[in-house]
């Protein structure tokens, strides 16, 4: 729900979609009872019925923000709000529509499995960090896939589990260009094709495939969660079988006591693509 008043420092910008007469009343807002103590806007709600979603896409420079973007799937009818003009001293979001009309919220109605949307980040504030952000896909079903692409860089980044992306200003600002797809979950992915930890010597052996080239983590922990002993920190694996070693130590160099242990492999793609596996070891020396 928005707020019903503005920040002394913000400014408002009003759409009419008919040309009916009408009138705006303006009103002193409340006086706050301590710094921050008042809620956080959300990004605008879109209405998608009960078969669509909804994703705010936002960007940020510093404290300044464009929270206004928005795309999804409408079970209704097609949903667009054209973009408000953009401020100076600030960052500005919006979608490529029809005859590169420009959108603050595209919601259509999809021809087939995958959907995308084209939109431009642009700011005027020189040299620095602008991110791009989807913080909300909690309406988004679990089958489909979201693949963010920064055209003018060529890079792609998988926004399930890299939600945000970053890039640099120039000394006049910047004009990003950028795709969202949204479509089935593809088939050859990252993943971990086999796990397990077995007692070898005086020592275990920890083996472990992945399906394409990633960084990889693996860490043993006790039954209820701690990390005793890091073997392998965000390290570059070749698509295939590894096999690490471990001589039964903790971190802090001490033989770990007999029982049983849990080994963690994370790995993530450098598109953003994560994923783990669990498996158990039974030290009984």
């Amino acid at each position: 729900m928005a707020r019903p008043y503005l920040e002394p420092w913000e400014g408002a910008w009003l759409y009419a979609c008919t040309p009916t007469n009408f009138t705006i009343t303006m009103t002193a807002g409340p006086v706050p009872t301590a710094a921050g103590a008042e809620e956080e806007v959300s990004p605008q709600a879109v209405d998608t019925g009960q078969a669509g979603w909804a994703v705010p896409v936002l960007a940020h420079v510093g404290n300044r923000s464009d929270l206004l973007g928005a795309i999804g799937i409408s079970s209704i009818e097609p949903y667009s709000l054209p973009n408000p003009p953009a401020a100076l001293n600030s960052v500005d979001l919006y979608f490529v529509g029809d005859g590169g009309s420009q959108l603050a919220q595209s919601v259509v109605t999809p021809t087939g499995d995958t959907v995308s949307w084209e939109f431009v980040v642009a700011t005027d504030i020189p040299d620095s960090d602008v991110e791009v952000a989807l913080p909300d896909l909690s309406q988004l079903p679990n089958d489909l896939s979201v693949t963010l692409t920064d055209l003018d860089a060529d890079r792609s980044v998988y926004a399930r589990t890299m939600p945000g992306y970053s890039f640099r200003s120039g000394e006049n600002g910047a004009v990003r260009h950028f795709r969202i797809e949204v479509g089935p979950q593809q088939a050859g992915g990252l993943a971990i094709t086999a796990a397990a930890a077995q007692p070898g010597g005086s020592g275990a052996v920890i083996t472990y495939g992945v399906s394409q080239a990633c960084n990889v983590s693996v860490e043993v922990m006790n039954i209820s969660g701690r990390v005793i002993k890091t073997l392998a920190a965000d390290e570059v694996a070749a698509a295939g079988t590894h096999t690490l070693s471990w001589n039964l130590r903790s971190n802090s160099g001490t033989l770990v006591p007999r029982g049983m242990y849990l080994v963690r492999i994370d790995a993530a793609a450098e598109n953003g693509q994560r994923t783990s596996r669990l498996c158990q070891l039974n030290v009984n020396r």
